[in-house]
């Protein structure tokens, strides 16, 4: 199985509703807002490997609390150097690591849920796979926030690197 991970949304049923905030203060208040709409819109948050496919995630509780991390994994994995992404949700509760050597990218977990155990240990793409769904992954969002009427730069606001 090929790890995988992404965000499906369309434009065209991602709209902002009368109760989204875009004066959310910038962080987490903000990211919440944006998960929100894409939640309602029917947007979906996928990943797969390490046995399991789909994961057991989804955006409201998984994805966004890792949103503010997903900038600098990705500038991270991109550079070549070690990032994680820490998924802390009761029944995922993963770190994510990211390592790159030469021009392979292993993907490993350390994982908290006591009821799995990931098939491989790691998984190996190449590093430009790893970078490309990343950063994908990162300029999804960000696009979905500006869709529904936030700065471009709100996801680097956001993020906590």
């Amino acid at each position: 199985m090929t790890f995988r991970i992404g965000l499906s949304w369309t434009p065209e049923q991602l709209i902002a509703d009368e109760d989204f905030d875009v004066s959310a203060p910038v962080g987490l208040p903000l990211v919440f807002e944006v998960c929100r709409c894409l939640e309602a819109s029917g947007a979906t948050f996928d990943i797969a490997g390490f046995g399991r496919d789909p994961w057991p995630v989804d955006i409201p509780f998984d994805f966004e609390l890792i949103v503010n991390q997903l900038l600098e994994a990705a500038q991270r994995v991109c550079a070549g150097d070690r990032a994680e992404l820490n998924f802390q949700e009761q029944g995922v509760e993963v770190v994510m690591a990211f390592v790159t050597e030469s021009h392979e990218t292993s993907i490993s977990l350390a994982v908290r849920n006591l009821g799995w155990t990931p098939t491989p240990d790691a998984e190996v793409v190449p590093h430009s796979v790893a970078c490309q769904m990343l950063t994908d992954l990162a300029g999804s969002v960000a696009e979905a926030g500006t869709h529904l009427g936030l700065s471009s730069d709100w996801l680097a606001r956001s993020s906590t690197g």
